[in-house]
């Protein structure tokens, strides 16, 4: 193959550079000038404005360094390591450092606000906001995250800077300081002193100044962060058009002649003086030229725009941008100290520079380019607004014809000097604030853009519409936001509180609330510690409660009750009211109608558990004792008696005696405390956990009792019936056993029922007054339910110790504890309900009749109902005339009618009467004869006439009399049997 000519490898390679690839080169053209279009500011994906490579083409060979540096083309930074690698590939670990670096944005802005939270060190704080916000910007860009937009972070920052730059100047008064200066405008001042002066004076104009810097500051952090390229990068430093100039040099020997006629002349104004191009290289390179300059300028930095100018040899250029400076001869005000002449700044003639470059800009056939370049320097909005691709540059072009208007109007009002009249379209764009925001969001770049909660919220920063900007955050804050959205606002609101601007403080509260939900997903306690403490009390206490809904570790609890007391929380109703929301996190049903589900459910765990959050603290335990009473008595009305343990076991067992050293009462020597020196409720409270803690323990006896009796009794062995010598002698040994191991069960079961019985007949005669009586009234439902557990535990109680005895065939104690219920200092008599009424007289009845089949007494007591002496026997008219109503009795087999004793009479009957220990009464009549008389009180009327059967006897003449058919309210109360 022949060599190929060097001169057409030449051609060949740049005609490879500059012609228009098939596929593998994207340019982004979503926007015009401007860069810096919000929606996707920060997508890392778009930062690389020039390429993005066809991987697949680049998969098949990777490319080497050498094959890029020979290319006779200039790469932008970043695209050389984009030739050579295209993996592009974050991996998990990175992925999850980011992450992180975003979620630790909340405690490091909870740590800088607690470093410089008050007034003096606010602008402070702020500072430090921003220097966080841009380090994990930077930390972002560094790992080239391209997992989400991270535009909020950027917008936050710049909101802080925003902030921290208007109220600063605020907060210095300019207005009031210069209130006592005084201008004498018959003396001659310059251009850039009278600017100077007015800005001091007027403070909406130099906030729009703040703004304008404000705005161009972020221009520059996005060109830095995305790493922009520059008019230097594709040009070298040579002539102006140098490839017009070589043409006409050339003449007819270039080797590339231009598609069309070009200029004879290189003189700057010749392509508009002669209406012909500039070569076509020439005028792509000035096109790029013009739009480097006006970014620069966006930027804030037109002597770097000036430089470029330079650079690329278009002298003229950077002198037409240094036609806009006001003019300023030092001389007349200060002397140099070796005498010799300060420089003049500015241009004298600006006046006649403005007026043609707005003449330009309005000229239709200048470039669009030149257009917005020579606009930002003489105000011409409208070719401003043609380029303008975002919200804010929008506002920043608005603002800066703003601006220019406001100081000329100023210059031209109070300068000596005439000047040449500007065009009435120049004037007519004058605005206020609110008016050019009107006009930002009517625009179609800034329309959606500005309807955005950031971008409102430094509208209105900017308008200083204070009040109004907290109600729509607030309205923000009530629907779904963010947690990086809500802790923005909310440190937002505490700085505008910092710097006095706190109305309305209700929109300000529902933020941090707000905020402080949302950091409950981030299970830091002491975050969500530290903005409850900012609350009002009450929505600390109601905030903080329901996120201690949530805990349920019990090392967890300690964290945030450490956190909570670290940040001066009110822990005691703070916990209080977190058992209470979980306690009554089910409406609670009648007790009596509800179906009971006796297992223990996970609900009823989480109830339990919350009375943690009352044991940590010494000084909580009557609060403690109170809920757990609370939660005892739901559990015992449902029936889940192993839940009710469980909630009485989380009170520790020294409460009691801690409640009593607490309260200073003393103990006598019997060691018995005098309960009415507590506090109404406290007594309550402690009296009531003391009847459930005999409640419980008296059914954990009885359920021991019950194993014992019925498991572990020993089993009699079956004697065989035809056996030999030896399975007799087995069986005898089997017996003998089988007599010691039920000897030793019978002295253990005598042990247990002692205890069981002593357990039970406690909880009926509970001192003082009766198990769950208190005189406490103020909760009127507590009293309620105390009276429900009363009718529905007592009478169990009772029919569970009879249970234990009648079991043991202990029927003489069985016969005793049918004493207790008429006794009137525990009420026993009021809690037995027409069906437990029945059942009571039927384990009185069989208890009655087991013990006259084994003793021939009905109670069991031959000593007591023997009489004192041997009376004679007692014929049967006179027994039976002690029968308070007619009635039929019968005597061994005879029926006799009998007219029964008038009401009038009882008294002779009652003439003598004593009680014994167990409660029985002995009666004396006239005759001195012992008669025993059995009756029943039941306080209600629907049992006040039921019928009953009794069997008193005669033990005197040894006759047994059995009476029928006699109503209960014929017989004068006793007390007892």
């Amino acid at each position: 193959m022949a060599e190929e000519d060097p001169l057409e490898k030449s051609v060949r390679l740049l005609d490879e550079a500059l012609r228009t690839p098939s596929h593998p080169i994207k340019f982004n053209t979503s926007h015009k000038f401007s860069p810096y279009t919000t929606p996707n500011i920060m997508r890392f994906e778009d930062h690389e404005e020039s390429i993005s490579f066809d991987t697949d083409r680049l998969e098949k060979r990777r490319l080497r360094r050498s094959d890029i540096l020979d290319l006779s083309i200039t790469l932008e930074p970043g695209e050389l390591s984009q030739l050579c690698d295209v993996s592009g590939v974050v991996n998990e670990k990175s992925m999850i450092n980011i992450e992180a670096s975003i979620d630790n944005l909340l405690p490091q802005f909870q740590s800088t606000f607690q470093s410089f939270g008050t007034t003096q060190s606010v602008f402070e704080a702020i500072s430090s906001f921003i220097e966080t916000c841009t380090n994990t910007i930077d930390t972002l860009f560094r790992t080239q995250y391209t997992g989400q937009d991270i535009s909020w972070l950027v917008n936050e920052r710049n909101t802080w800077r925003l902030i921290h730059a208007l109220y600063r100047d605020r907060a210095l008064k300019y207005d009031e300081l210069q209130e006592a200066m005084t201008v004498d405008y018959s003396i001659e001042r310059s251009e850039k002193e009278l600017q100077e002066h007015y800005y001091k004076t007027n403070r909406t104009v130099r906030e729009v100044q703040i703004v304008i810097d404000w705005l161009e500051r972020i221009a520059r952090d996005e060109w830095t962060t995305l790493n922009r390229s520059e008019v230097g990068h594709y040009t070298d430093r040579t002539v102006a058009w140098e490839n017009t100039l070589h043409s006409l040099q050339s003449g007819d020997r270039v080797l590339f002649r231009p598609s069309r006629e070009i200029v004879s002349s290189l003189d700057p104004d010749a392509p508009r003086r002669q209406k012909k191009p500039l070569h076509d290289i020439d005028h792509e390179d000035d096109r790029r030229l013009l739009q480097h300059v006006f970014l620069e300028i966006r930027c804030g930095r037109l002597e770097k725009a000036e430089e470029h100018c330079l650079h690329c040899g278009q002298q003229w250029r950077a002198a037409t941008l240094e036609g806009w400076r006001l003019h300023h001869d030092p001389n007349y005000s200060e002397h140099s100290i070796d005498g010799t002449k300060l420089p003049i700044e500015g241009n004298p003639h600006r006046d006649i520079w403005k007026l043609c470059a707005w003449q330009l800009c309005s000229d239709p056939y200048t470039p669009q380019e030149e257009r917005v370049v020579m606009g930002a320097l003489c105000g011409h909005l409208d070719s401003l607004l043609a380029e303008a691709g975002s919200w804010e540059d929008l506002l920043w072009a608005e603002s800066r014809v703003y601006v220019d208007i406001k100081v000329e109007q100023e210059i031209r009002d109070n300068s000596l000097r005439n000047y040449i009249d500007m065009p009435k379209e120049y004037w007519n764009n004058q605005k206020t604030l609110e008016a050019i925001f009107s006009h930002v969001k009517a625009h179609d770049k800034g329309r959606a853009e500005g309807n955005r909660p950031d971008r409102a919220v430094q509208e209105l920063i900017i308008l200083n519409k204070v009040e109004e900007l907290l109600n729509r955050c607030s309205t923000w804050a009530e629907g779904q936001c963010q947690v990086q959205f809500l802790r923005f606002l909310a440190h937002l609101v505490l700085v505008l509180r910092m710097l006095g601007k706190s109305e309305p403080l209700e929109c300000g509260n529902n933020i941090l609330a707000a905020y402080m939900k949302a950091l409950v997903a981030t299970q830091n306690p002491d975050l969500i510690s530290y903005y409850a403490s900012l609350l009002p009390e009450e929505t600390q206490i109601e905030l903080f409660s329901d996120y201690m809904e949530r805990v349920n570790d019990p090392e967890e609890k300690t964290i945030v009750l450490k956190s909570a007391e670290k940040y001066g929380l009110n822990i005691r109703a703070v916990t209080e009211r977190t058992v209470q929301n979980i306690r009554n996190r089910q409406l609670e049903e009648d007790i009596e109608n509800k179906s009971l589900v006796q297992e223990t459910t996970e609900e009823d765990m989480k109830k339990i558990s919350a009375l943690e959050w009352m044991v940590f603290y010494r000084e909580q335990r009557v609060e403690a004792i109170w809920e757990c009473n609370a939660l005892v008595r739901v559990f015992i009305a449902e029936g889940k008696l192993p839940a009710a343990r469980l909630a009485h076991n989380k009170i520790p067992d020294d409460s009691v005696s801690l409640i009593v050293s607490q309260y200073n009462i003393e103990v006598d020597h019997d060691f018995i405390v005098h309960w009415d020196k507590f506090p109404p409720k406290v007594n309550a409270a402690l009296k009531e956990y003391l009847c459930y803690k005999a409640y419980l323990d008296a059914h954990d006896g009885f359920n021991h009792w019950f194993h014992q009796f019925h498991n572990t009794k020993p089993t009699e062995p079956t004697k065989p019936t035809n056996g030999d010598f030896t399975e007799l002698m087995a069986y005898e040994h089997k017996n003998e056993k089988y007599k010691q191991e039920l000897e030793r069960w019978n002295i253990g079961m005598e042990h247990v029922t002692r205890n069981v019985q002593t357990q039970l007949q406690n909880i009926l005669v509970f001192p003082p007054n009766g198990w769950l009586v208190d005189s406490y009234n103020e909760d009127s439902s507590r009293s309620d339910q105390l009276l429900m557990l009363r009718d529905h535990c007592l009478p169990q109680v009772f029919l569970l110790l009879h249970k234990v005895l009648f079991s043991m065939e202990q029927f003489e104690e069985c016969a005793k504890i049918f004493a207790l219920i008429g006794r009137d200092e525990f009420n026993l008599d009021k809690v037995f309900k027409t069906q437990v009424a029945l059942d009571l007289v039927k384990v009185i009845e069989d208890t009655t009749e087991t013990l006259m089949l084994r003793s021939g007494n009905p109670f069991g007591h031959q000593c007591m109902l023997a009489p004192r002496k041997k009376p004679p026997p007692v014929p049967l008219d006179v027994l039976l005339k002690n029968v308070p109503s007619a009635a039929v009795a019968e005597e061994d087999g005879e029926m006799i009618e009998m007219p029964g004793k008038e009401d009038e009479d009882d008294n002779k009957l009652e003439a003598s009467q004593t009680e014994d220990e167990f409660g029985f009464i002995e009666c004396e009549v006239e005759d001195d004869d012992d008669v025993f008389v059995d009756c029943e009180e039941d306080v209600r009327e629907s049992t006040a006439k039921s019928m009953m059967k009794f069997e008193p006897v005669n033990y005197q003449s040894g006759r047994k009399v059995t009476y029928t058919n006699i109503k209960v309210q014929d017989f004068k109360r006793m007390d007892h049997y």
